[in-house]
């Protein structure tokens, strides 16, 4: 959901203000090794896999993004994605 990606993926990664999605990988990585992949059931998943995010549900929209970009950046474009098309965050 926009609202974890907003609160608990910076919280839970520890992203700092204006650090740049290359930065934050390697973090985002390791929170899925380890862990069985439920598609294909090797080892190593993806972090939507294993991100506490009580309110994740079937995706319905596409981001794309570059490896440069703040994250800080990301996460203000899909909250004002969300507010300018009257989306509730928990729910996109």
């Amino acid at each position: 959901s926009v609202s974890f990606v907003a609160n608990g993926l910076v919280s839970d990664l520890c992203v700092k203000p204006m650090e740049k999605v290359y930065e934050v990988e390697p973090r985002l990585r390791a929170k899925g090794q380890g862990q069985e992949c439920p598609r294909d059931g090797l080892p190593g998943t993806a972090y939507v896999d294993v991100a506490p995010d009580t309110d994740a549900g079937r995706a319905t929209h596409m981001l794309s993004y570059g490896w440069g970009y703040k994250v800080s950046a990301i996460v203000s474009a899909l909250a004002l994605f969300c507010t300018s098309q009257g989306f509730d965050q928990k729910r996109l």
